[in-house]
């Protein structure tokens, strides 16, 4: 559930960088809050995936 709301939070943000003008200063601070989200969501991915990992050597 926290990682499907991560992601969408990040795809919101990556929507709202893109329609916005390149090199601006609105861009800008759009691109760091992208940045910021993105990395948030990568820890969470990195965390989850030696869980993942280990599931699935459980199951195989």
């Amino acid at each position: 559930m926290f990682d499907e709301r991560e992601r969408e939070r990040l795809e919101r943000e990556q929507r709202a960088l893109s329609r916005k003008e390149c090199e601006s200063n609105n861009w800008e601070n759009q691109r760091r809050t992208t940045a910021r989200r993105g990395d948030s969501y990568s820890d969470v991915e990195q965390e989850a995936r030696p869980q993942a990992q280990a599931r699935a050597l459980l199951h195989h």
